[in-house]
């Protein structure tokens, strides 16, 4: 169906200023059915989600913050909690080990209902545990209950059964163990099958304890009657022992490489360390790790602007392929450029409404300016002629029109650009 996007701005973008965050990762819960039951997911999750920034490396899991791990598709997160303050004045600091991390757990939950609040149809899984205190699990409870949950009741979902993707959207799911305070138990071996190989493991054992969990869980069948926690991350003790990055480094681009070899397998959740870095290098902005657990869900993807070997465009749903790789060039009359990164033809709209692609001649039709919507999407118009790029999804057509398809134009796995329809 062709649909048409909100009012665009007179902002006209650069190639650079084009790219917008992966939409697939910010909303991929919204692609999958209501029925299914959270154990028959895979969900991207981070190990000690907010132990960053700390001087002392032993103190470090991530270098992302919580709104970036929720952008970019992290739906388990681990929190770690010392209950300090007396009487009515307790209250929750998040730690790791020794070192508190600069937040408390309120502020953390003010980031997590953010995100639910613009992105209702996702889900969220929080870990909640004691450290750095010793309150007994009623006293760890009732500092819970009467300081936390009075301000944030409705954003939690709190049973100890394993919930669908329909009751809990929009939802913080509670799982607490240590000491349990309600929700998910992970101490119950009758809810979860638990790898956490973490206290000084050789790197070789550790790699083995990630590859047998995955094959156990790839082997389960729908519907599970559990929920399958893979944890990759381990660290030896200081000053001399292993960091989280020493193991992370090698077990990273492990992970990434064992998930990627079972496709269409649910081998459920992935705590990570390091999440952005998935082949062993400190460089550079990655959603690899995320994005590989995402893809084994029976996710629907968005229609994607796709240039056939023969210059043929049309729309088709997003599969990684060559012909779905583009870039981007500012070109010399203060246009931008679209050229397919396999063959370097450009993208070409004609004025009779026609889209192919071409060799590049530098003619007018090749030339195209980037406009911003009101809605966070991008429309893509014919620099000389004002047509716009419509992609028209119920018949895979791409043709210029009037008016511009709401697009989100993202950077890809490859390094490429994709185009891909900001609704469908």
């Amino acid at each position: 169906m062709e649909q048409s996007a909100p009012a665009e701005a007179e902002t006209m973008l650069s190639a650079a200023a084009a790219i917008q965050p992966d939409r697939l990762l910010r909303t991929w819960m919204s692609r999958l059915p209501d029925t299914l039951d959270l154990a028959d997911l895979m969900i991207p999750g981070t190990h000690e989600s907010c132990a960053r920034g700390k001087p002392v490396r032993w103190a470090n899991c991530q270098t992302k913050d919580l709104d970036w791990q929720l952008y970019n598709g992290v739906r388990f997160l681990d929190l770690r909690c010392r209950r300090v303050g007396s009487g009515s004045n307790m209250s929750f600091t998040l730690h790791h080990g020794d070192y508190y991390l600069d937040m408390m757990l309120g502020d953390a939950l003010n980031h997590l209902w953010g995100f639910l609040q613009w992105h209702p149809t996702e889900t969220l899984l929080l870990r909640i545990s004691q450290t750095k205190s010793d309150a007994s699990a009623a006293d760890f409870r009732r500092t819970f209950e009467t300081n936390y949950l009075p301000n944030w009741r409705n954003l939690f979902h709190i049973s100890p059964s394993i919930p669908n993707l329909r009751s809990v959207r929009g939802k913080v799911v509670l799982m607490t163990g240590w000491p349990y305070i309600g929700g998910l138990a992970l101490s119950s071996t009758a809810v979860f099958d638990t790898q956490d190989e973490w206290n000084a493991p050789m790197m070789d054992r550790k790699k083995a304890e990630v590859t047998g969990h995955m094959n156990r869980a790839a082997s389960a069948t729908a519907p599970r009657r559990k929920i399958y926690m893979n944890y990759t991350s381990a660290n030896d003790k200081p000053p001399f022992g292993a960091t989280p990055w020493s193991y992370a480094e090698k077990l990273n681009p492990h992970t990434l490489a064992q998930v990627n070899a079972r496709p269409g397998k649910c081998l459920g959740i992935v705590p990570m360390d390091y999440i952005n870095r998935h082949n062993g290098s400190t460089n550079g902005d990655h959603v690899d790790l995320p994005r590989a657990p995402v893809n084994r869900n029976a996710v629907r993807q968005y229609q994607t602007l796709t240039m056939k070997p023969s210059g043929e465009v049309v729309c088709e749903p997003y599969s990684a392929a060559a012909t779905q790789s583009f870039y981007l060039v500012d070109q010399n009359d203060g246009s931008v450029g679209i050229r397919h990164q396999g063959t370097n033809r450009a993208l070409s709209l004609r004025h009779d409404g026609i889209v192919l692609g071409e060799p590049y001649v530098g003619s007018q039709h090749q030339s195209f300016r980037i406009i911003e919507h009101g809605d966070g999407s991008r429309g893509v118009r014919g620099h000389y002629n004002n047509l716009g790029l419509t992609l028209v999804t119920d018949t895979g057509q791409v043709h210029g029109s009037p008016n511009t398809t709401g697009i989100n134009i993202t950077k890809q796995a490859d390094g490429s650009t994709g185009f891909r329809h900001y609704y469908n």
